[in-house]
């Protein structure tokens, strides 16, 4: 529900330009079980069982937002895929990353927002934001404070335990998904678009993209203006 309104403005626009369908699927097509895992690995079974009962025919566009953590399934469907769209993709380190300071650094902010999350804390939650999500003014603060109280109050469950499993994730294994896409092949034919936030983490989101790219030639980055890591809560006019 977060970012619902960004996507049905997204799908207005390029539904009613271009005469295509469109599908969102959301953390609600994956299981209780995949999130008692110890890998990503089961959550991307779900996200590719769910594309197949969909039962598109020919080929599609895989628009895949979800900060790297179900990009993997890109090589598991790229057959079926006419291009793709990756925006702020996360998760692929250099090989030293796992030794940096930077690296615990980083494992204890997730142990933190792990933790907010498990306890369903909104208000510390929503102090975040900023750090996620571009905002010019004090109107823009407010607005994307009172969008995430308000749909966070509405959430199932469902959404608080997949936001737990993912910050566990990285705490316990940051290194996961590098060692995944250091074991892919490179998809020379896989057209499409890296998109990054300008003002996303270069540590964090542009380095990932760029060695992204290295397995993924055909592709260009692009940079989403006054933009950080949540494109979905930087208003109507950034989901156009």
């Amino acid at each position: 529900r977060l970012a619902e309104l960004a996507w049905h403005t997204l799908a207005r626009a390029v539904c009613k330009r271009w005469s295509v369908r469109m599908w969102v699927l959301d953390y609600n097509v994956i299981s209780d079980e995949a999130l008692q895992a110890t890998s990503f690995v089961p959550l991307h079974d779900d996200v590719v069982a769910a594309i197949d009962a969909l039962k598109i025919e020919g080929k599609f566009v895989l628009v895949d937002s979800s900060l790297g953590e179900t990009t993997p399934v890109v090589w598991r469907l790229h057959p079926r895929i006419m291009a793709s769209l990756i925006i702020n993709f996360r998760g692929f380190h250099g090989q030293d990353f796992a030794s940096a300071d930077t690296c615990t650094k980083v494992q204890k902010r997730y142990s933190m927002i792990k933790e907010l999350c498990r306890a369903r804390n909104r208000e510390e939650m929503s102090k975040l934001l900023g750090d996620y999500a571009y905002r010019e003014d004090l109107k823009q603060i407010n607005a994307t404070d009172d969008l995430f109280k308000d749909t966070s109050l509405r959430e199932p469950p469902a959404f608080f335990e997949h936001a737990t499993f993912h910050c566990k994730r990285i705490e316990e294994d940051i290194m996961e998904r590098t060692r995944m896409y250091q074991s892919f092949e490179r998809l020379a034919g896989m057209k499409g678009i890296i998109a990054c936030g300008a003002f996303a983490p270069d540590m964090w989101t542009s380095d990932s993209s760029v060695r992204l790219r290295e397995l993924l030639p055909v592709t260009s980055i692009q940079y989403i203006h006054m933009g950080k890591s949540c494109w979905a809560l930087e208003g109507t006019l950034q989901a156009l």
